[in-house]
C-alpha cells in the first residue's frame, strides 16, 4: 500500500519532471523559432541524427551539425542552419541539450509531448488557412519589421516570435 509520504514524493518527482520539460521545451522553441516552419523538421533531423549516431556531449553535437551544414560542405542547401548556429551558439547548445534529453526519454514519456506537438501542428495548419490580422500587422511594425507582411496568421505568428526572440537577444 502506498503511504501519504510516497504520494508526496511521487507528486514532487512529477512536478520536477514537468518543470524540467518546460525549461527544455523553451530552449527548444527559442532555437527552432529562428527557422521557418518548413525548416524546423530539417533542423531537428540534423541535431537528432548526430545524437542518435552516438554523440553524448552537447558542444560536440553542435560542432558536428555545424560541420555538416556549413556552406562549404557538400550540402549547401542547409547553410541556414550553420548561420543560426554561428549567430546563436548559446541557443544551439541549449537545443542540443534538449535533443540529448529527448533521446533519453522512454516511448511512454515521449507520447504526451508528441500529442501536444501534433495539436500545435493542427493549430498552425488552421492558422495557415486564415489571413493575417490587423493586430499582427501592427505588432510586426512595432517590432521593427519593415519587409512585406506574411500572408497568413501562422507565418505572422512565427515571424513575431522570431522578432521578439531576436529583440530579447540584443
Amino acid at each position: 500500500m502506498i503511504g501519504y509520504s510516497d504520494n508526496r514524493q511521487s507528486f514532487r518527482q512529477k512536478e520536477n519532471q514537468l518543470n524540467k520539460a518546460s525549461i527544455a521545451n523553451e530552449s527548444r522553441r527559442e532555437f527552432l523559432y529562428l527557422f521557418s516552419s518548413a525548416q524546423r523538421s530539417t533542423v531537428a533531423k540534423e541535431f537528432l541524427g548526430v545524437v542518435r549516431a552516438g554523440e553524448k556531449d552537447p558542444s560536440r553535437v553542435v560542432d558536428r551539425v555545424l560541420e555538416k551544414t556549413l556552406p562549404s560542405s557538400c550540402c549547401n542547401a542547409k547553410g541556414y542552419i550553420a548561420e543560426a548556429i554561428q549567430q546563436y551558439g548559446k541557443d544551439a547548445l541549449a537545443y542540443a541539450e534538449h535533443c540529448l534529453d529527448w533521446e533519453r526519454l522512454s516511448v511512454e514519456e515521449k507520447a504526451p509531448v508528441k500529442r501536444q506537438r501534433q495539436e500545435e501542428a493542427r493549430k498552425a495548419h488552421y492558422m495557415s488557412q486564415k489571413s493575417i490580422t490587423a493586430s499582427q500587422i501592427l505588432f510586426l511594425r512595432d517590432l521593427g519589421h519593415t519587409g512585406d507582411c506574411p500572408e497568413d496568421r501562422a507565418e505572422a505568428s512565427c515571424l513575431i516570435a522570431k522578432l521578439k526572440f531576436q529583440k530579447e537577444r540584443v
